[in-house]
C-alpha cells in the first residue's frame, strides 16, 4: 500500500479531471434541487384541485386529466434528464477516480465489481449472531495482499424478513416488513495463524452480541478508550493485538467516521472488520464540493487500519508463540 500522502499527490494530479466532475457535480445539484421543487409543486398542483369543492362542482366531479397530462409528462422526462446527468457524473467519478485511486494504492490487488465477501468468513466472523439472514448480497470485492498476508473486502448488505398480519377494514391483511442487519464494508484478513481466544472491538453506541465475552477495561490509549469498547476472555492476548500502534489506527479511523458503527473481531486465523457506511467505495458527493475526496480517504483510512494490524501482528512472536504454547499446555 501507498502512503496517504503519496495517495494525496497522486489525486492532486487529477486536477483537471476533479475541476470538470465538481461542475458536473454542481449542474447536477441545481437540477436536483428544481426537480424536487418540481415534483412537490406537480404534486399540489394535482391535489389542491381534485380538494377544492369549486373546482369539483366546476368540472363535475371528473378527474382533471387534462391538467395532470400537462403536468406529469414534462415531469417525467424532467426525472430521465436528472437520472442520466447522474448516471453519467457518478459512472464518470468511480472509473476516472475512485477505480484508478484504488489501483494506486495497490496495483496487484483485483476489483471485482459483482463479488462479494464469501458467506462462510461473514458467518465466521460472529459479528452479527442476534438475527439469521435471508438475504446476502455485495459487490465491489477487492482482493490482494497487504505485507504478503491475504486480505479482502467488500460492500455487503444482510437483512432479515418480519411478517405481520393486522386487521384492516374487516379484512385479514398480511405485511412483511425487510430490516437491515448490515450495511456497509466488511473485510477479513488472514494470517494463517491461529487466534487462542476471540477478540471482539466495537465502538460504544454498538449493541450486538458480546457472545459471553468479558469487557476489557483501562486500556494504554484513554482516547481509545473513549470511542471503543474491547471484549475478550484473554486479557494477555488482547494487548498483544491492541498495540499502541493498531489502537491509534483504530482512533483515527473513528475520528474520519465519527458516529458511524466500526466493528472488528478477532478469531481463529482471522482479523474480521466493518465499517456501516453505505456505498463506501464509489460514493459520489452531491451537496459537498468533490475537492475534499472525503469518501475516498475514508476507505483508505478503512484500508490503512488493515495494514497497521497486518504490520503490528503478523510478526508478533510473542503474540503467536504464546498461542503455541498455550496448544502444548
Amino acid at each position: 500500500m501507498v502512503s496517504k500522502q503519496e495517495l494525496q499527490d497522486f489525486l492532486k494530479g487529477k486536477t483537471s479531471l476533479l475541476n470538470k466532475l465538481e461542475r458536473k457535480r454542481k449542474i447536477f445539484r441545481f437540477l436536483l434541487v428544481l426537480y424536487i421543487i418540481s415534483l412537490v409543486l406537480t404534486i399540489c398542483s394535482i391535489i389542491i384541485p381534485l380538494l377544492s369543492s369549486s373546482v369539483r362542482e366546476y368540472t363535475g366531479n371528473s378527474f382533471p386529466l387534462d391538467a395532470f397530462l400537462v403536468t406529469i409528462i414534462p415531469l417525467c422526462i424532467f426525472t430521465i434528464v436528472v437520472i442520466i446527468k447522474y448516471v453519467t457524473y457518478a459512472n464518470e467519478y468511480a472509473n476516472k477516480i475512485a477505480k484508478e485511486a484504488i489501483s494506486f494504492i495497490d496495483n496487484t490487488w483485483t476489483i471485482e465489481k459483482k463479488g462479494v465477501i464469501p458467506e462462510n468468513i461473514y458467518n465466521d466472523s460472529f459479528l452479527f449472531t442476534t438475527k439469521e439472514y435471508e438475504t446476502y448480497e455485495g459487490e465491489n470485492l477487492i482482493e490482494g495482499k497487504i505485507k504478503e498476508v491475504n486480505f479482502m473486502c467488500s460492500e455487503l448488505k444482510t437483512s432479515y424478513s418480519e411478517t405481520r398480519t393486522k386487521i384492516k377494514k374487516g379484512r385479514r391483511v398480511t405485511q412483511v416488513d425487510w430490516h437491515t442487519i448490515f450495511n456497509g464494508l466488511f473485510s477479513c484478513i488472514n494470517f494463517n495463524k491461529q487466534f487462542s481466544e476471540m477478540t471482539m472491538v466495537r465502538t460504544k453506541k454498538i449493541k450486538s452480541d458480546t457472545l459471553g465475552l468479558s469487557m476489557i477495561n483501562n486500556l494504554e490509549n484513554a482516547t481509545f478508550n473513549d470511542f471503543f469498547d474491547v471484549y475478550s476472555s484473554d486479557a494477555v492476548e488482547v494487548a498483544n493485538i491492541l498495540t499502541p500502534a493498531v489502537m491509534e489506527a483504530f482512533v483515527d479511523l473513528a475520528k474520519h467516521y465519527h458516529d458511524e458503527p466500526i466493528l472488528f473481531s478477532f478469531s481463529g486465523t482471522r482479523a474480521y472488520g466493518t465499517l456501516s457506511v453505505f456505498d463506501a467505495i464509489y460514493s459520489v458527493p452531491v451537496f459537498k464540493t468533490i475537492y475534499e475526496l472525503k469518501e475516498l480517504m475514508g476507505f483508505y483510512t478503512f484500508l490503512y487500519t488493515h495494514q497497521v494490524i497486518i504490520e503490528e501482528l503478523d510478526q508478533n512472536n510473542e503474540l503467536w508463540e504464546r498461542v503455541a504454547d498455550l496448544k502444548l499446555s
